[in-house]
Formats: structure tokens, sequence, C-alpha cells
């Protein structure tokens, strides 16, 4: 902003043009959108990452996630016996 305040500090050239495109998708994302876009856009996003959230885990994924289970578990068995005493 500070750049075109140089070129054009009363910002002249902006309002014989008229608001960008740019400019115009501030606007309305400021107001928010409606219902309808919501939903196209959420329909939108489920059919592109449906079938990411379909695919199978990945084994050595399991095996990560088993492995890190079983060390919180141990963890929480050693504090709640070390609670006891």
């Amino acid at each position: 902003m500070a750049s075109k305040e140089l070129h054009d500090p009363e910002g002249k050239q902006a309002a014989a043009k008229g608001p960008t495109a740019a400019e115009k998708a501030r606007v309305g994302a400021a107001r928010g959108l409606d219902s309808r876009s919501q939903e196209a856009i959420g329909r939108a996003l489920k059919v592109h990452y449906d079938d990411l959230v379909r695919a199978a885990v990945p084994d050595k994924f399991m095996e990560l996630l088993d492995r890190l289970e079983a060390t919180e578990q141990s963890g929480n068995s050693q504090s709640g016996a070390d609670e006891s005493d």
C-alpha cells in the first residue's frame, strides 16, 4: 500500500478505475458467503477429499500408532502406580 501512496498519494488512479477483482473478493469475504455458496464449497471439498478419507492407512503408520498407544498406556499405568504410593 505504501508504494501505491508514493505513486498516487491521493488515490486518484484507483478511484478512476473502480475496484479490482481482488478488492471485490476481499469485500465479499468480509461480508461472508451466503449459505448456497458455503454448501457448494463444502460439497466440492467432500468430493475432492472423499477418496483420501476412504483410503487405507499404510501398515507402517498403523505400527507407529500401536507403538505410541502402548507407550502412552504404559506411561499412564506407571503414573497411576506412583500416585498410590
